[in-house]
């Protein structure tokens, strides 16, 4: 197969972009009107242009923050749809939300490379391989959403498989959607269950000490975690499980409140008090 086709797409539905977006770009030539660069997510040619540097400090400034070598985000001054020329800047931007951009425009690419690619291994010949064909599949899947909720809407594929069914169209189990899933369900990382549970011990023994390390290092291994002290007689753990789409939020909290619960009760010795004061659930 022949994914050569995927260089030549471009990742959204409309074919430009619009004025002050942001947009990811490779430095493609330096000449003295300015640098001409590639939109990447739009395959379209760009010009940011020296014409606004009012100084020369600030043409050095312009020179000076741009690495030949890596992809860099610019604002989208101006855009002629007829003639398809495409002007860009280089605005200061905070590098947190710089980083953030870079972030979502390459778990973008990943998700939409699953996608093209699938579809072109499914529809293995000349006639169905085109750029139309590509575009027309995407307008019935992945394009049906907003590219900047990517991140929201694939991170629940494992806890809540059938919104994301339903958002991108991909019901039908037709092998190309089953192959989409999966791929898509390898390359995210299952989310973790993360169980705080706090206990409070009390001990009327005269070796409460003792007693109380040789409780702890029994529970914890019960429960393969490991029992910090808070303020005693307050003690606490934190236990992480694997979360999919098979699991009940409610089940796992009953499930382990009910373990952790057995595990004490099991463990304890005359004279010695163990309770649950805090059972905390979150994903």
């Amino acid at each position: 197969m022949n994914f050569k086709i995927i260089k030549s797409l471009r990742y959204y539905e409309k074919e430009y972009p619009e004025n002050n977006e942001y947009v990811m770009v490779k430095i493609k030539k330096f000449t003295d009107i300015g640098i001409f660069c590639k939109l990447i997510e739009y395959n379209k040619e760009a010009l940011l242009s020296f014409k606004d540097a009012s100084s020369s400090k600030r043409l050095k400034t312009i020179k000076k923050q741009i690495d030949k070598k890596k992809n860099m985000i610019v604002t989208v001054l101006n855009v002629d749809n007829e003639k398809g020329f495409i002007d860009v800047e280089k605005r200061s931007i905070d590098k947190d939300e710089e980083e953030k951009f870079i972030n979502l425009i390459k778990f973008y690419y990943r998700i939409f490379n699953i996608f093209v690619k699938r579809f072109l291994l499914h529809n293995n010949n000349n006639e169905v391989t085109n750029e139309s064909n590509v575009y027309e599949f995407l307008k019935k899947t992945l394009w049906l959403q907003n590219p900047k909720n990517i991140i929201s809407n694939m991170s629940c594929i494992h806890t809540n498989l059938n919104q994301v069914l339903e958002q991108y169209n991909l019901f039908d189990k037709n092998n190309i959607n089953i192959d989409i899933i999966d791929d898509i369900k390898n390359m995210i990382p299952i989310p973790v269950c993360k169980i705080y549970i706090q206990f409070k011990i009390n001990s009327l023994s005269l070796f409460a000490y003792e007693d109380i390390k040789i409780f702890i290092n029994n529970v914890e291994k019960n429960l393969e975690t490991n029992i910090i002290v808070e303020t005693p007689p307050y003690y606490s753990c934190l236990i992480e499980k694997k979360y999919d789409n098979n699991s009940d939020l409610v089940d796992i909290k009953k499930e382990y409140n009910e373990n952790v619960n057995k595990i004490i009760k099991n463990n304890l010795i005359e004279d010695l008090f163990a309770t649950i004061t805090m059972f905390e659930l979150k994903i």
